[in-house]
């Protein structure tokens, strides 16, 4: 069991790291005891999402868009998570309760989408530069990227921006070899773990599937490569809305599938992402992993991964979860 946190997160972290080190680090090593005090171990991510990201990055250090461009090499953003990754990997290179370290949350998100957003080619740049920094400094933690999933026509989007295709193609959907060929784009040299997000593309459609030939049933794609690559898979997010009908909560087909398919295979470890909303408004509070609610969180995965646990021994197909604290576990997705 594990928890994901974000370190360069808000405009208050970015500007803590920028003016008073000492103080960041003494912040950092707070959380790492107290994840560790609930026998679980850390995921450091380095940053949080990058649309917050370059506000945040703008406000703190007081500088222009422009030099707030992390996937543009010698900006201040870019220059400011290099410098945080030294940073973090001199200060846990041997810590045990890292499980292994994050680069960003869902870089690639607007990947080759037009103007104003970054290329593949810069998210690779900038994935490949900080993990080369991690491990410069770290020998014993694995890197991940932090990707999410990969739009239905991401290569040919690709292809399309480096000038491969016309400006006004009607983009067809990626094949598995062009999922591939994109997959190996976004992985370089220095990432160590692949990463995803999982949800479905429709109400309840699962996207990107693929049959598995050795066995009865059907794999995404994301699990078609990192089986045969041999890189383990860490998936970042997952989750699908749930609906209401007639007052009653429902549960997800997808998400009721997937989580028999985990369970078939291997027990799922819960994962809290800690995020600050840019907007402090009272709305947004049940949705912050704070000091108040980390304990308890911590404890409700502790219950839900003993349940799993004890059903797959058993043999069980879990529907309904355990009994837990009662508190607003999902976030402002529904999810």
């Amino acid at each position: 069991e594990f928890v994901r946190f974000p370190l360069l997160a808000d405009i208050t972290s970015i500007r803590t790291f920028n003016t008073n080190p000492t103080q960041f680090l003494a912040a950092y090593s707070t959380v790492l005891t107290m994840v560790n005090a609930s026998r679980m171990q850390s995921i450091p991510t380095l940053t949080t999402h990058p649309d917050n990201l370059q506000t945040a990055i703008q406000t703190a250090l007081g500088c222009t868009n422009a030099q707030t461009d992390i996937f543009q090499p010698g900006s201040q953003g870019n220059d400011l998570i290099v410098a945080c990754a030294k940073l973090i990997a001199q200060t846990s290179a041997t810590d045990p309760r890292v499980l292994f370290w994050v680069i960003g949350d869902d870089l690639n998100s607007d990947a080759d989408s037009g103007a104003g957003n970054p290329t593949s080619v810069q998210v690779a740049a900038l994935l490949k530069a900080v993990a080369s920094v991690l491990h410069k400094y770290d020998k014993h933690h694995l890197v991940c990227s932090g990707n999410g999933a990969f739009p239905v026509d991401a290569w040919n989007m690709h292809l399309k921006q480096i000038g491969k295709l016309p400006a006004n193609a009607v983009l067809p959907d990626d094949t598995i070899q062009e999922y591939i060929d994109e997959m190996q784009l976004l992985t370089p040299k220095g990432i160590d773990i692949l990463s995803t997000y999982l949800s479905p593309e429709g109400d309840n459609v699962p996207g990107w599937l693929f049959p598995d030939p050795h066995r009865e049933m059907v794999l995404s794609w994301i699990q078609y490569v990192a089986g045969h690559t041999k890189m383990p898979l860490y998936v970042a997010s997952f989750g699908a809305p749930s609906d209401t009908v007639n007052g009653k909560l429902q549960l997800s087909p997808w998400l009721l599938d997937a989580l028999r398919r985990l369970q078939a295979t291997a027990m799922p470890l819960a994962t809290i992402k800690d995020w600050e909303p840019l907007n402090p408004a009272p709305s947004n509070l049940p949705f912050v992993v704070s000091w108040a609610t980390t304990p308890t969180l911590a404890s409700a995965l502790q219950t839900v991964n003993s349940v799993i646990a004890d059903a797959q021994v058993k043999g069980l197909v879990i529907s309904v979860g355990p009994p837990l604290p009662q508190q607003n576990f999902t976030d402002s997705t529904g999810h």
